[in-house]
């Protein structure tokens, strides 16, 4: 699982701000000053919820290569780490001219829940003679709930 880091713990003194959202949308009117009891509430909540580590889930796309000469393994995982279900999760892998890609894996999900990851394998092989190349994996999830 990757991790990333906030920064540093800061002292007791936590400079916040407080809007009246409904009012006052482009945030142009700080009210801490006029409340200093709810500025204080906010301050104590954010020093008290600090972590110097977040854990994060895995997100998007990632892709590991494996092998050489005429043949390679493509491996491409689409991880969802936001707090939302996927619907029609598909990886696609597009190939230059003349390379020839066999999928043996499924490459599509119905739905992807938050933490799931989908992970699909492409056997591209090529001919005897190439020049390097550039292969393409392309990620289609749609957000939002699924019935």
């Amino acid at each position: 699982m990757r991790t990333g880091t906030g920064p540093p713990r800061p002292d007791d003194r936590w400079d916040v701000e407080l809007y009246d959202l409904a009012r006052d949308p482009g945030e142009e009117h700080d009210l801490a000053a006029a409340r200093p009891a709810q500025a204080d509430a906010l301050a104590k909540l954010m020093h008290e919820s600090w972590a110097p580590v977040y854990p994060r889930r895995p997100f998007g796309v990632t892709l590991e290569v494996t092998g050489g000469g005429a043949e390679s393994t493509v491996t491409a995982t689409l991880a969802n780490g936001s707090a939302r279900p996927w619907r029609a999760a598909r990886l696609t892998l597009d190939a230059p001219s003349g390379r020839l890609v066999h999928a043996p894996d499924a490459a599509a999900a119905t739905r992807l829940d938050p933490g799931e990851h989908l992970t699909t394998h492409w056997q591209v092989t090529r001919p005897q003679v190439s020049t390097a190349t550039t292969l393409t994996c392309r990620a289609r999830p749609t957000a939002g709930t699924t019935r």
